[in-house]
């Protein structure tokens, strides 16, 4: 006879599997969006009612520096709270494995906000390569805080063993 029952490190493997595979679907199509965006802009690009600037140069120069200092930052915090999250110090409720979601889907947002912020200066500054620009800094955010399932497998073993050490005490 062969025994069926699945063991509880195989059934929270698999559990972790499916959720990354989601955490990285989630991941694709936010980038994916990125594309969409570029869609957009090239379709308005040649649209002089829509691609014309509504701002003064000065005033745009002054935006696209504050928004690529913002990037700047914005690059360090999604660093900073991708930590945090693989840590589980970010947040206590929930498993672990939510919180690697949580943590996936919170980085993915700070790595496409960065396209938006191009998306918007096209908007107002009728510069296709303001969007350009930022939408591959966006790119390089991606490709930088795109979570890694051997990093997910660390953080679950750690947090098993953190707590088999706490049952022991």
């Amino acid at each position: 006879m062969v025994d069926t029952r699945i063991s509880y490190e195989d059934r929270s493997q698999q559990d972790l599997k499916a959720a990354y595979r989601i955490a990285a679907l989630i991941g694709a199509v936010m980038i994916l969006s990125l594309f969409i965006y570029a869609a957009v802009v090239e379709f308005f690009r040649d649209d002089p009612s829509i691609a014309k600037p509504r701002m003064a140069a000065e005033t745009m120069e002054i935006m696209r520096y504050t928004l690529l200092g913002v990037t700047a930052v914005l690059f360090f915090a999604a660093g900073y709270l991708q930590k945090l999250f693989l840590s589980g110090k970010a947040a206590r409720q929930g498993s672990a494995v939510q919180r690697l979601i949580t943590g996936a889907v919170v980085s993915y947002a700070l790595c496409e906000s960065v396209a938006i912020y191009g998306l918007i200066l096209f908007f107002l500054g009728g510069q296709a390569m303001d969007f350009y620009l930022f939408m591959g800094l966006s790119l390089v955010f991606f490709l930088v805080y795109f979570p890694r399932y051997a990093k997910w497998e660390e953080t679950v073993k750690e947090g098993r063993k953190k707590a088999a050490g706490a049952k022991g005490k």
